[in-house]
């Protein structure tokens, strides 16, 4: 019966043993599994780390650009607003100088009229003493000629 004991014994301590050696298989394959996650998990949180640090050198790179951009904008609309004034003079003075030919033109269109009409009211004036002379030598014809010869 020993012999019988013995071989049970022995036939569960192999059994055993071989549940052990399947048990460290599976740990064995646990733990490389998990080595691989530990692996993956590490490179991951670097991969992060690094985009992370891109992400906050380009956005400090596209703050500087935009803060860049609006300072050159309000210094090109600064310069625009100046130009725009000594365009505005310039027209001012341009102006001015129109409306004192315009008045000089007006002034001399009006002298023109005027010495227009001083002719036509020479000429009128011409025209009333000839016909005034000739209606008094026509009255002295028809009138006093035959008092004083009659």
């Amino acid at each position: 019966m020993e012999d019988k004991t013995e071989k049970i014994i022995n036939d569960r301590i192999s059994g055993l043993e071989k549940r052990q050696d399947k048990f460290e298989i599976k740990l064995d394959d646990l733990d490389g599994k998990l080595d691989d996650f530990d692996e993956k998990h590490d490179s991951r949180y670097i991969e992060m780390i690094k985009i992370t640090g891109e992400l906050k050198g380009s956005s400090q790179a596209t703050e500087e650009n935009t803060k860049r951009t609006a300072d050159a904008l309000t210094e090109l609309v600064d310069e625009v607003k100046q130009s725009n004034k000594r365009t505005d003079s310039r027209f001012d003075l341009v102006n001015n100088d129109i409306s004192n030919i315009k008045t000089k033109v007006e002034g001399q269109e009006n002298a023109k009229q005027l010495k227009l009409e001083e002719k036509k009211m020479s000429n009128a004036t011409i025209l009333s003493i000839l016909g005034g002379g000739f209606l008094i030598i026509q009255a002295l014809i028809q009138f006093v000629a035959p008092l004083l010869f009659s």
